[in-house]
């Protein structure tokens, strides 16, 4: 059967999915996505060590963690469409031995540009298996318990989050730094041998190449201006770069939708964002995670000029959030199977919304007994909305658009944060008033945006195809 306009046609049936292909597959995905957070949360406390040990400087350093992040936010779209066309299991399987490869490379580096070069690697393979991971992980879930699986995943992540930095430690002071990334063929090994005995599902055969063309110019867009953002933040009249370079880079995104628009198959799909539901969840988890970023790295800063205070004292403070969003996120997930996305999507936000609102009045004297509590409802909030934006988003596509879709909504978080991180040089005042502000408007926006989430149930009839372009 042919369908006008989305450019593919379709090769018999996609079987139901049983019991044992849904564990595999959950198993599997939950185990692939901690890959990413441990990737971020490990190197940062190994950092020190690694710099000291190639006699290299904190801003040589710092390329680590944003060659790492950039990679992963501009290659999840493309990664997710090229899962679309030739089967997510199949991409899925690839990313994680490239992972696997990359990371032992990256163990053995003699030099920081090597590492360097194996980082951006470990993002790349991160930026196919994570939007693919979750296509698969929606198409084989039961009805009704998508957003069950995607929180089932969520539990999982934040586990991975808070289990990363002081398994770091331990790592680094046992044997190097070098052992932080060997570490982590402990759970892409596992990973790649469940993912291998998962039935491959039916793949759509699509007319047309694969849009290169596309993947190149979103990549390329996406990366120049996550470093012209960063770069704007130095304090050095860079600023009036990003003055003169948004408005040649907003001309460039015009031309790149509009080339897009008119290519049957997209890697970039602009008709998505014309779906209430997907802008809506997009927008919702963009500005969410800027707060909860920014939140992230502005609590630790604040905290170490206060009399006393101490690494230990510091990551007991932000493991309160950290351990009300694992223990709500499957809560959030059951309740947006059962009432709908909009409802706990709204309820979550709202209380994000309620939990960072004292924040600004207090700025950074703000008192540990009001600040844990504030942090505890924000990090709740977000567990019941996180799954139930992640959901409605891939609601709104077709099951065989999945994998660009969630490339796009992970992009959108990743957004997020890059954006988030960005601009604290701006917000930065010596009360704390101005960067809490900041803060909870984004969690304001949130609030504001996924209130536009369609009601009803969990289920959503596939959405008709887009006019065929002229």
């Amino acid at each position: 059967m042919s369908r006008g306009g989305r450019g593919f046609v379709r090769r018999g049936s996609t079987p139901a999915p049983t019991d044992r292909t849904d564990r595999r597959v959950l198993v599997a995905v939950a185990l692939g996505a901690c890959l990413a957070p441990l990737n971020s949360t490990m190197l940062l406390v190994a950092l020190p060590e690694i710099l000291d040990d190639f006699s290299a400087d904190l801003s040589a350093g710092g390329w680590l963690i944003t060659s790492y992040l950039i990679a992963v936010a501009a290659l999840q779209t493309p990664a997710g469409k090229l899962g679309d066309r030739l089967g997510h299991r199949k991409i899925f399987i690839g990313a994680l031995l490239a992972f696997m490869a990359t990371t032992l490379a990256a163990a053995v580096a003699p030099t920081l540009p090597l590492l360097i070069a194996f980082r951006v690697g470990q993002g790349v393979a991160i930026a196919g298996a994570f939007p693919n991971g979750w296509a698969m992980l929606r198409q084989s879930a039961p009805p009704g318990r998508v957003a069950s699986r995607f929180a089932v995943v969520g539990s999982v992540l934040s586990v991975s989050v808070a289990v990363g930095p002081p398994l770091s430690g331990v790592l680094v002071d046992l044997a190097g730094w070098r052992s932080v990334f060997l570490v982590n063929l402990a759970v892409a090994g596992p990973a790649l041998l469940l993912a291998r005995r998962i039935r491959p599902a039916p793949v759509p055969e699509r007319a047309g190449a694969f849009d290169l063309a596309g993947a190149l110019g979103w990549t390329v867009l996406l990366v120049t201006t996550a470093g012209l953002i960063n770069r704007s933040t130095h304090g050095d009249g860079s600023g009036l770069l990003l003055v003169v370079g948004l408005p040649v880079l907003a001309g460039a995104a015009v031309l790149l939708v509009r080339r897009e628009l008119a290519h049957p198959d997209p890697v970039l799909q602009p008709r998505f964002f014309t779906r209430p539901a997907f802008a809506a969840a997009n927008a919702g988890i963009g500005f969410g995670n800027l707060a909860w970023y920014l939140m992230l790295i502005v609590v630790p800063l604040m905290l170490e000029d206060r009399p006393g205070a101490s690494g230990l004292g510091t990551g007991l403070v932000l493991s309160a959030p950290a351990l009300a969003f694992m223990v709500l996120v499957p809560v959030g997930g059951r309740l947006a199977d059962r009432v709908g996305r909009r409802r706990p999507a709204v309820i979550g936000m709202s209380l994000m919304v309620a939990g960072l609102s004292p924040l600004p009045f207090a700025g950074a004297g703000i008192a540990l007994p009001l600040l844990v509590p504030a942090l505890v409802v924000t990090g709740a909030g977000l567990a019941l909305s996180s799954s139930a934006m992640q959901a409605a988003a891939l609601d709104a596509v077709a099951p065989e658009d999945s994998g660009a879709a969630s490339g796009v909504y992970a992009t959108s978080r990743y957004l997020g944060s890059i954006l988030g991180s960005s601009l604290l040089a701006a917000a930065a005042d010596p009360t704390g008033r101005a960067v809490f502000a900041l803060i909870l408007a984004g969690a304001v926006a949130a609030a504001l945006s996924v209130s536009r989430l369609p009601a009803g149930g969990g289920h959503t009839a596939a959405p008709q195809p887009a006019p065929a372009p002229t």
